[in-house]
């Protein structure tokens, strides 16, 4: 079997069920080690040469031989497109402005095989766990992402699907989006190490839920199933602080995309009444706006011009630093001209800040971020203190300036 892209339908693969003969029924044939099962089930979604792929961990449990009788296209995220609606348009793949439509926008871009994705799960067969105090079997559940691949039938099951799908992909696929962070994101760090199994090459962080290989980025998000309040959590609803996983999944997707201007849903670090999507025009030579880079260039200008030093310079922020001595960071990821967003020591007094001139809105909280080199760092949800301050909005390039001039005199 060729190691690429399945086209949308099932899968003729039978990597993982070598021990159970020559006769294979879809749906019906399964594989038990232990107190896990797999079931020969393999399926796919989509175009075959994609830009992004959207990933979940397994199909969820079926009643024997139900996905023969189900149309195909009805199967991927049965019952949850609603919400990998949700979670796509927040990171910008998909609009988000009408949430009524949503789960049509997904199963529109699941059916289509010529589209910019491509639909599956890392494990394209359906996986389940013997639960003996119930004596059921269950394909969903507390820590089943990452218990599963931290097994040595889960390693193997895992390492096959992903040689076999993502060892070669599309020179044109530029994104994997995955669904679910494990228990304390250790789905996160045992899908790193099986990329860097099955591709070869130098693999390295970009955040705590992103990591590339230098051709393509592997974004984490929200699971699509997950309880209770957790995807408006990750939404950054209410400023929560599992917002900073979307926002870094935000960040993320738009350097996989280049796109470093957000078009997703409302950023959870910007206060919504200040970031009313306008609706987009087509460029003409007249009306064209200026390039990402352009933007960036002109921002950072703005900072050199006030005498600030610059101290740092990566893909998501610039830090400069003051006369005073202080340092700020502008988000390069999320600012554009009308937009601008700087981050400030958490130490100075959000009252002072809304008091400066030309600051428009100050963030209800700290906003954590890993990038700010030199700024206190606190736990926030995850295994290790993450560095957080004041975020900054300026609504103009002007106002940008006033802020600058005046901050520039201000100590702690």
């Amino acid at each position: 079997m060729n190691k690429s892209l399945p086209a949308s339908g099932q899968i003729a693969c039978a990597r993982c069920f070598s021990s159970c003969g020559a006769s294979i029924q879809f749906d019906q044939t399964k594989r038990t080690v232990g107190d896990w099962r797999i079931t020969a089930n393999p399926m796919a979604w989509g175009n075959v040469t994609p830009e992004i792929m959207v990933l979940g961990f397994s199909k969820g449990p079926t009643q024997a031989g139900a996905l023969v009788s189900t149309p195909h296209n009805e199967i991927a995220y049965k019952g949850g497109r609603h919400n990998v609606g949700k979670i796509l348009a927040h990171v910008g793949l998909i609009a988000g402005d009408d949430p009524a439509n949503l789960s049509l926008a997904v199963s529109q871009a699941i059916s289509d095989t010529q589209g910019r994705f491509h639909f599956g799960s890392l494990i394209r067969c359906t996986v389940e766990r013997y639960e003996s105090g119930s004596s059921v079997w269950k394909g969903s559940g507390g820590g089943m992402l990452d218990k599963f691949v931290a097994t040595p039938f889960g390693r193997e099951v895992a390492g096959n699907c992903a040689d076999q799908f993502l060892a070669a992909l599309p020179s044109v696929t530029k994104l994997v989006v995955m669904f679910g962070f494990g228990t304390a994101l250790n789905y996160v760090r045992e899908s790193f190490k099986l990329y860097e199994r099955v591709r070869k090459g130098s693999w390295k962080w970009l955040n705590d839920v992103s990591y590339t290989d230098g051709k393509i980025i592997v974004v984490h998000v929200e699971h699509f199933a997950s309880q209770g309040p957790l995807i408006n959590q990750w939404r950054g609803v209410d400023g929560h602080s599992r917002g900073r996983y979307g926002r870094m999944a935000q960040e993320s997707v738009a350097l996989a995309t280049g796109k470093p201007q957000f078009r997703g849903t409302t950023p959870t670090a910007i206060p919504a009444t200040a970031n009313k999507m306008k609706e987009v025009k087509p460029m003409t030579a007249k009306t064209a706006a200026p390039t990402a880079n352009a933007v960036t260039e002109t921002l950072l200008k703005a900072f050199r011009d006030a005498n600030y030093m610059e101290t740092k310079n990566i893909v998501y922020v610039a830090g400069f630093k003051s006369k005073a001595g202080q340092v700020v960071y502008i988000v390069k990821q999320t600012s554009k001209l009308n937009r601008i967003n700087v981050m400030v020591h958490p130490d100075f007094s959000p009252e002072m800040l809304r008091g400066l001139d030309g600051v428009d809105s100050v963030s209800d909280g700290h906003v954590f971020h890993s990038n700010l080199t030199g700024y206190p760092k606190r736990f926030n949800g995850g295994e290790t203190p993450t560095a957080h301050g004041w975020q900054l909005t300026f609504n103009t390039l002007q106002n940008l300036n006033k802020f600058l001039k005046a901050f520039s005199v201000q100590t702690l």
